[in-house]
């Protein structure tokens, strides 16, 4: 089941308890993605990132050091156009933990630019390209090269 974890209210975003443990329980990893970073940011950097957002928030310590997981950056390319954009992946255990990052890190200024911070959701049921594209709705661009880069 997938509730929405994140609510808007004004320039605010609360989440609640019964919401983090619907997502995946207490102890669970959060997936977080931040789009359309700057093509200089490194794995380092945005890892540096996360954790100065979260020590904002209160963490310290071991907890603010297991925190995240995971940090990787991936490049999509645009095959038709050649244009490429950066955007972040971010693993952070607990649930808690991720919630509260991405709070902390809302519209903060990264690199030059403001910081979106969202709770990566495939958009089909395996996280592949397994609709048509003449779904309605779908967001999706077809000619898409991704790359993972480790840096």
């Amino acid at each position: 089941m997938i509730a929405r974890c994140v609510a808007n209210q004004g320039d605010r975003q609360v989440q609640s308890k019964q919401e983090v443990q619907v997502m995946s329980g207490d102890s669970g990893p959060i997936l977080l993605i931040l789009p359309s970073l700057s093509p200089r940011t490194t794995q380092r950097e945005l890892k540096q990132f996360v954790r100065e957002g979260l020590s904002e928030a209160g963490y310290r310590g071991f907890a603010l050091l297991m925190a995240v997981a995971r940090c990787s950056i991936l490049r999509l390319t645009d095959r038709t156009t050649g244009r490429s954009e950066l955007h972040g992946m971010v693993q952070i255990r607990p649930a808690k933990t991720a919630f509260a990052a991405m709070n902390a890190l809302q519209g903060k200024e990264f690199r030059g630019a403001k910081v979106e911070v969202r709770r990566y959701q495939p958009r089909s049921g395996n996280g592949f390209y397994d609709l048509p594209p003449e779904t309605p709705n779908e967001r999706r661009r077809g000619q898409l090269y991704i790359e993972l880069l480790d840096c």
